[in-house]
């Protein structure tokens, strides 16, 4: 449980009292009869209010209970909370990029600093109101941080959501990251161009961690997510008439045909030196378990690096690659969809097809 530190005493303790084995903010006051103990500690900042817990004959172990009992009144904040649900087995069930965004989240919140000197991690959960949210969201929003923000937000909504739910929580704190408005955001319209998938592609080949360039092509070909390429299974996605891609997310799965171009990844992973064979993942690590996201993402940044500094103008992300399949997907807004496993065109048209549609004039 968090402590402070123990204000100096104004006096020696009783002979019967260790100092060393105090808990961090009480004290003894001689002063008064055979004197009195004292507790107090950090709460939003600043030093509560000592609250007298014994006299000169106190044991330390009821010295220890009142310090606790006082400590669990005031000290509950939002990083203890976020630890607890970071040890949970609700947590533990999240995808391996999902925890490391949640963990990044949880840092940001937890290290923000206040005018009162402490950081926002540190306030008691008491302190968390609607309004108090809303200020964080339009402060990241000045900062130019606007997505992130949002991101953060919806962490403080599922740590609050969570807490609630396990009565870790008094019925009266609610949840107040689900009131505030998020910040606008902008759907992302980078659609990579021939020319730079294929630079990126050629580079991955030769300079790359030996799966990404075989991811790529997957993702690209069957217009996937990472995740959806990495956890791939050769006795159960790789089938006779095509690729089965087991779609996240809510959409649908199914099955992209072969082409020449498709096997030729495939094999290619499958047939690769540096693939462990101890596994029935496709991209397998040396854990017999599938190359994580994140460990995908590190080797996509040193890519991205080394094809700046070989000539490409501006960089992309992994997740770019669906949206340009999707986009060079032959047909209309439904074909494109039955393509990607969406159950809404409005996904497609919004966020996945990221070139400008071709119009008849005006007869």
């Amino acid at each position: 449980m968090p402590r402070t530190r123990n204000p100096k005493s104004r006096s020696k303790v009783p002979p019967h009292i260790d100092p060393a084995k105090l808990p961090a903010g009480c004290y003894f006051d001689h002063r008064g009869g055979n004197g009195r103990w004292y507790f107090r500690q950090f709460d939003n900042g600043k030093l509560t209010k000592p609250v007298r817990i014994g006299d000169g004959d106190t044991r330390l172990p009821d010295l220890w209970a009142a310090a606790d009992a006082l400590a669990e009144k005031t000290l509950f904040t939002f990083a203890w909370l976020s630890d607890k649900y970071r040890a949970s087995i609700d947590y533990s069930r999240l995808a391996d990029l999902t925890r490391s965004d949640y963990l990044r989240y949880h840092k940001r919140i937890c290290a923000t600093p206040m005018r009162s000197g402490s950081n926002l991690g540190d306030l008691s959960l008491s302190w968390w109101t609607v309004p108090k949210v809303q200020r964080y969201l339009d402060k990241r929003a000045e900062q130019g941080a606007p997505v992130a923000g949002n991101r953060e937000a919806s962490y403080m909504q599922t740590v609050f959501r969570w807490g609630q739910n396990r009565g870790h929580l008094p019925s009266e704190i609610g949840n107040p990251a689900i009131g505030p408005k998020r910040n606008k955001e902008q759907p992302r319209v980078r659609y990579v161009e021939d020319w730079e998938y294929q630079f990126v592609l050629d580079l991955a080949r030769t300079r790359a961690s030996w799966y990404v360039p075989y991811v790529m092509e997957i993702m690209y070909l069957c217009r996937c997510r990472q995740i959806e390429a990495l956890s791939l299974d050769q006795f159960q996605n790789i089938q006779e008439d095509g690729l089965l891609i087991e779609r996240r997310k809510g959409s649908r799965s199914n099955i992209t045909r072969w082409s020449p171009r498709l096997r030729a990844a495939i094999d290619g992973a499958m047939k690769d030196p540096r693939r462990p064979v101890t596994s029935g993942f496709i991209f397998a690590g040396k854990d017999s378990n599938h190359i994580r996201s994140t460990t995908f993402q590190s080797a996509w940044q040193r890519l991205m690096k080394a094809a700046i500094r070989s000539g490409l103008k501006e960089s992309f992300t992994s997740e770019d690659l669906k949206p340009k399949g999707t986009t060079d997907t032959d047909g209309n807004s439904a074909d494109k969809m039955a393509a990607t496993g969406h159950k809404t065109t409005s996904m497609i048209t919004r966020i996945y097809d990221r070139k400008p549609a071709k119009v008849p004039p005006v007869k």
